[in-house]
């Protein structure tokens, strides 16, 4: 398998970016001319505040995480919702194109907000809805233009309309419930197993739940026919626009964050302690992070207050990195998930925490005290190891740490 190069990835980002540029181009071009628009130019304005928004932030994911499925997600979107105003043209085939098209946005947009921060939706209950979403918008789309609900789309096989309005209602209640279904399932990411404890995240979260809201909103005034329904429209895609945004937004915020790694080595150099969980916290921008130690006289793994704890695992919403010496085990950190897509920050931070562990310190314990305050390994059940007497010897050279045993 050929490794892609940044200098390939660049061209086809490039080529992506003239692109979009020249959907945009073209949705200028039908808003100005279509007669079927009322205001036209504040409609072409929406559709450009959506479009330029994914495909530019989008190009940025790709590249800053180009393992990532999240960018090339956004930038389809926001091609996808670039090719819904060809229905606004006079031209039959180019109208009954993008009439086909319509109503896959709220499928792609679901999609991006359910798979941020990985580009992966990894829950089960989520692919199941991201799945339904996607048959629901382009099923039933097909089946009620094949009814006739769009007299001049040229796909109409039954003039029957009514059964196409009737396929149309049904459509517009299913993605309306879909999107209610999906800021439900993003809002249990702030609370209980999956919450989000980095600001950041948690910001691109609300912004995704409250655009999903106002999308359900939208579908849910057009089914009952309300008559305020251009006030919600501005509202949902001004909140579309913003999701992405706030995305750049936590992309920035990680970004600054690789600046406080320098600051990390000075304070942990200027300041040697055993309390390194805050400083490490502090780095990482993640309030939620844990710092456990590997006792090998022990045999185990215990916490930042000396309790005796299981092997850090990862899982779903939390991450676990392991800081070594020689191949052995010292410390453990774990970490929101999210982070998972920072590899380049943790692995500074960890690497960077290494070498202030394995610095000789100006103050180290009495290696015989050491000695002498630690539990034998049949009297460990149940107490407290002394981890602030660990770990300093360990924090000096190998040799050192052997004669303190």
């Amino acid at each position: 398998m050929v490794e892609e190069t940044p200098a390939g990835r660049s061209w086809v980002l490039w080529a992506l970016a003239v692109a979009g540029l020249g959907i945009l181009t073209g949705v200028l071009i039908l808003g100005v001319a279509s007669a079927r628009l009322e205001p036209g130019a504040l409609r072409v304005f929406l559709i450009a505040w959506i479009v330029v928004p994914y495909v530019l932030t989008g190009a940025v994911a790709w590249w800053r995480r180009p393992a990532s499925r999240l960018g090339p997600l956004m930038m389809l979107t926001g091609f996808v919702m670039g090719l819904t105003p060809m229905q606004w043209s006079s031209q039959p085939l180019v109208h009954s194109v993008g009439n086909f098209f319509d109503m896959l946005p709220a499928a792609l947009f679901l999609h991006v907000f359910l798979a941020f921060p990985s580009g992966r939706v990894r829950d089960r209950a989520e692919r199941v809805l991201v799945v339904v979403m996607y048959a629901v918008t382009l099923g039933l789309q097909l089946v009620k233009i094949l009814l006739g609900s769009n007299p001049d789309s040229l796909f109409t096989v039954v003039a029957a309309p009514a059964a196409g309005t009737v396929v149309e209602q049904v459509q517009l209640a299913l993605v309306a419930c879909g999107l209610v279904v999906g800021t439900a399932l993003l809002h249990r990411r702030r609370s209980g197993r999956e919450r989000l404890h980095r600001r950041p995240a948690t910001l691109v979260v609300d912004a995704f739940s409250f655009a999903l809201v106002m999308l359900a909103l939208l579908y849910i005034g057009g089914l009952l026919g309300w008559s305020y329904i251009e006030p919600i429209r501005l509202i949902t895609f001004a909140a579309l626009g913003l999701a992405p945004l706030a995305f750049l937004f936590a992309l920035l915020d990680l970004r600054l964050a690789r600046g406080d790694v320098a600051g990390l080595l000075v304070e942990l150099q200027s300041d040697p302690t055993t309390d390194l969980q805050a400083p490490l916290a502090r780095a990482l921008r993640d309030p939620s992070l844990r710092l456990f130690y590997w006792l090998p006289e022990f045999g185990t793994w215990a916490d930042q207050d000396g309790t005796p704890t299981a092997e850090p695992t990862s899982s779903v919403d939390r991450g676990v990195r392991v800081l070594s010496r020689e191949g052995e085990p010292m410390a453990a950190l774990t970490f929101d998930s999210a982070l998972d897509e920072e590899h380049e920050l943790l692995d500074a931070v960890v690497a960077t925490t290494s070498i202030t562990q394995a610095m000789p310190q100006p103050m180290t314990p009495n290696p015989r005290r050491t000695r002498a305050t630690l539990p034998t390994r049949e009297t460990n059940h149940g107490v407290h190891f002394p981890v602030s007497h660990t770990l300093m010897p360990a924090r000096n050279s190998g040799k050192a740490a052997s004669a303190a045993a």
